[in-house]
């Protein structure tokens, strides 16, 4: 979903990631690039915000020698405060060209989405989902899938509720070849209300769902910490509850994690798998993570992931080095990195990154008092100028270059606000608009 309402079957991930969210701090910084180094490649994110602190453009490319080439790109359209139009695009032919476009709109309790191949017009539709909703909660979400102009059940989910509480969650999918699936889910809380426990069942006739799985959790005394989360499953045959695998999670008294360790089941015994450990600085700032694995019965160091300071205080590197039992210590190595994304755990998998962070105050707004204004920003910019176009929709624009050569032209008005001179030099041009009978003309600069 645009917005990203959590799909409440997965209640599991909130739990996974809640300890290591506490690691990061709140945004009062905004990441504009990541730098992501993988191996001999190296890739680039960046990031577009409106006044809201609000995600307008992500923009991905990669280097090639000493030249970015864009990838492809996904622009938010907001109305109302609310997200309502998702478009992803791909970089061909030295121009951006809509892969997809996403449409939400909202009529009481039913929230509905269109998905498009391409450009967002009828014949393009190629999936819907439906959403309805009932004093706040979900309380279903059925997918289809358009195939020339027919309609078809990709799934659909129902959701059950108990003293506001997610009790059960059943699946109906239909596959390609016809055949139908079900299974359900089921979610057990203890007296704080996290949840303890889901079952997921498989569908066998009108009366009798058969139990899978089980997923666990057990929490630090007196908090809503997780201490440990156990995975079993379910002899089909037999009904013998059978472990799969383990987490543990341990916290300092300041309630930060200091150390996740993963088992497997292995016959009748717990088997260690795998160890994180994390260390702080006295600003409670994560400065590594190390990984070990079992060598001889003990843990040993395999990989280390550094989180350093930069003469810039707007950046931030992480580095991905092999610990002694890894390798040459001290190289880089690819592996789970995880960073702070706007206050958020995310993960990425390379040797290195280097992220770049705004301020929220230098997000400055260009509007003019009493001004009809089309809003540029960033001006200057490295190559992405936007402005936002449920504020004011140009017909027309054109971009010219000092001499008066045309740039770039935009005709028929467009959902998108991006104007991207990514592929000119730096130097300065000249946008003229075109709204109804309004002429708007702006000085853009570009610098790198």
């Amino acid at each position: 979903m645009i917005n990203n309402i959590l799909r409440l079957g997965f209640v599991w991930s909130i739990l996974i990631v809640f300890s290591i969210n506490m690691l990061f701090a709140s945004p009062d910084r905004l990441v504009t690039e990541i730098l992501l180094y993988q191996s001999d490649s190296v890739f680039r994110h960046t990031f577009l915000y409106d006044q809201q602190k609000r995600v307008l453009l992500d923009t991905r490319s990669f280097q090639k020698g000493s030249e970015w080439i864009n990838a492809d790109q996904t622009e938010w359209v907001y109305y109302e405060n609310k997200p309502e139009i998702q478009i992803g695009r791909k970089w061909k032919e030295n121009k951006w060209v809509d892969d997809y476009v996403i449409k939400e709109s909202r009529r009481g309790d039913i929230l509905t989405e269109e998905h498009f191949a391409g450009t967002a017009i009828a014949e393009n539709l190629n999936k819907t989902t439906t959403s309805l909703f009932e004093d706040g909660l979900l309380k279903s979400k059925t997918s289809c899938r358009i195939v020339n102009g027919n309609t078809a059940l990709i799934d659909s989910v129902m959701y059950n509720y108990t003293l506001g509480k997610l009790s059960t969650e059943t699946h109906h999918i239909q596959k390609p070849n016809g055949m139908y699936s079900r299974y359900m889910f089921d979610y057990k809380y203890n007296e704080a209300g996290s949840p303890v426990s889901m079952i997921e069942k498989a569908y066998v006739n009108d009366t009798l769902w058969q139990t899978k799985t089980e997923v666990q959790w057990f929490y630090k005394p007196g908090t809503t910490l997780v201490s440990s989360e156990r995975f079993r499953k379910c002899d089909t045959v037999t009904g013998v509850w059978e472990n799969s695998k383990m987490q543990i999670y341990r916290y300092d008294e300041a309630m930060r994690i200091v150390e996740e360790v993963y088992f497997y089941w292995n016959s009748m015994v717990w088997e260690k798998n795998l160890r994180y450990a994390y260390k702080y600085d006295d600003r409670d700032v994560l400065l590594a993570k190390h990984l070990s694995m079992p060598v001889y019965s003990e843990w040993r160091n395999t990989v280390n992931i550094r989180y350093l300071t930069t003469a810039n205080p707007d950046v931030e590197e992480i580095e991905s080095v092999y610990g002694f039992w890894g390798g040459n210590a001290g190289d880089p190595v690819n592996s789970r990195i995880p960073y702070n994304f706007n206050g958020e755990m995310q993960i990425a998998y390379g040797q290195k990154m280097q992220i770049t962070y705004s301020e929220v105050n230098d997000l400055k707004d260009v509007a003019k008092a009493n001004q009809v204004v089309l809003k540029v920003f960033p001006n200057p910019s490295s190559g992405i100028f936007y402005y936002n176009p449920t504020e004011i929709k140009p017909d027309s624009w054109t971009v010219y270059d000092v001499s008066g050569s045309v740039v770039k032209t935009q005709m028929n008005g467009a959902t998108t606000g991006v104007i991207d001179l990514s592929d000119q030099p730096n130097a300065i041009y000249f946008l003229r608009a075109r709204a109804g009978e309004i002429f708007l003309n702006i000085k853009l600069i570009k610098y790198e």
